[in-house]
């Protein structure tokens, strides 16, 4: 028996036994795959100030690339090019990440059970029960990082995220793109009315290529993307998967079944990823927990637990704001950018993972507020 058992390997789940380790608890992960961190289903796109928040693994050589902007085009390939004149995130190899997150757990005394899945789960007044397929392993609480399928959380707490909210993808691995290693490039297409198509490079000729929908034709749809933009590449690997772009769920902790990650959709709805702000939450739930087994006041961590949470909300809310914009208008939305020199303000105050609060600061700021008016005059004085 340990006091916390993890189901699942992934950043979120590492995260959280790694908190527990460090506070002296035990606890014991369980991987369904049989290695950690494969199948490596990631865009592989960290900031680097997400890095240092989340405390990743050192030294960081897992790192591939470096990246300082993102260059937008539109479905009439209008360009808008945002350049931070900084580095601020960085492509990762996400199975040697994993597989470092996994090492630093066992130096600190966490167990990991790879090829181990966590068939069900049930509660037996305090205790959790796990099936593992042959045998039951006990346990006091649970952290609940399996992922997608969320099928113990739906189970325990009755709630699982929307399953509305995931999105096929097909990322692949493709060789001689031709662009800049220092740029990600999004492109949005009538035909991809879901996501954005995207080429994130891993050098000057290799990078992933990934296309979503939720749309029948996934396939046909990718490989138009690529005989429009990128006809020349040498496809390398090819994966499917699906991201999460639906609402957060939230918790408490007098369940003892703390759900992180994507099995709570703690994901940025913008983009998917949730490396970072799932870590984050998993990292203070972690926290709380132990805290409260050592009789301490875990206030403090489940409030900043909370305000990741809310952040991951405002985010889904500035998603669906997107949504209801008719893709026809995004040709002016980028010249109004331009107009505006909503660049500037990007690089001042823009956040790749807390996005819709420093949105928020863009947007309320009196310089963007007068451009904003200057640019609606000037256009409607023409």
């Amino acid at each position: 028996m340990v006091e916390v058992a993890i189901v699942g390997g992934g950043p979120a789940g590492l995260f959280a036994a790694r908190e527990i380790c460090r506070r002296g608890l035990s606890v014991h992960v369980f991987e369904e795959d049989s290695e950690i961190g494969s199948p490596e289903r990631c865009g592989g796109l960290l900031s680097l100030k997400g890095l240092n928040m989340i405390s990743a693994p050192r030294p960081m050589n897992y790192i591939l690339n470096l990246i300082r902007g993102a260059i937008f085009y539109s479905p009439s390939g209008r360009r808008f090019e945002l350049d931070a004149g900084r580095w601020i995130a960085a492509v990762i190899n996400r199975r040697k990440f994993d597989q470092m997150l996994s090492k630093e757990v066992e130096k600190m005394g966490g167990e990991i059970s790879c090829g181990v899945k966590v068939r069900d789960v049930r509660r037996i007044k305090n205790v959790f029960d796990l099936n593992l397929g042959g045998e039951t392993f006990p346990a006091d609480w649970i952290i609940d990082a399996e992922g997608m399928s969320s099928h113990l959380m739906k189970k325990i707490l009755g709630k699982s995220p929307d399953r509305r909210g995931w999105i096929p993808i097909i990322q692949l691995t493709v060789e001689g793109h031709g662009l800049s290693p220092e740029f990600v490039y999004l492109y949005f297409k009538e035909y991809l009315p879901d996501f954005f198509a995207y080429l994130i490079p891993l050098n000057e000729e290799v990078g992933r290529l990934g296309v979503a929908t939720k749309l029948k034709g996934l396939e046909v749809r990718m490989r138009r993307f690529i005989s429009e933009e990128f006809p020349r590449v040498k496809i390398l690997e090819k994966i499917s998967y699906a991201i999460y772009v639906g609402r957060p769920t939230w918790t408490e902790l007098n369940e003892k079944f703390i759900p992180v990650g994507d099995a709570a959709g703690h994901v940025k709805a913008t983009t998917g990823g949730g490396v970072v702000m799932g870590g984050l939450i998993s990292i203070n739930m972690a926290s709380a927990l132990s805290e409260l087994e050592s009789g301490g006041d875990p206030s403090s961590y489940v409030k900043e637990a909370r305000r990741i949470y809310r952040e991951l909300k405002h985010i889904f809310y500035l998603r669906r704001f997107i949504e209801d914009i008719p893709i026809r208008f995004y040709d002016g939305m980028f010249k109004l950018a331009e107009d505006m020199s909503i660049g500037d303000d990007l690089r001042r105050f823009g956040d790749m993972d807390f996005q819709a609060t420093s949105l928020k600061r863009i947007i309320c700021s009196p310089k963007t507020i007068m451009r904003m008016i200057s640019s609606i005059l000037g256009n409607f004085l023409k």
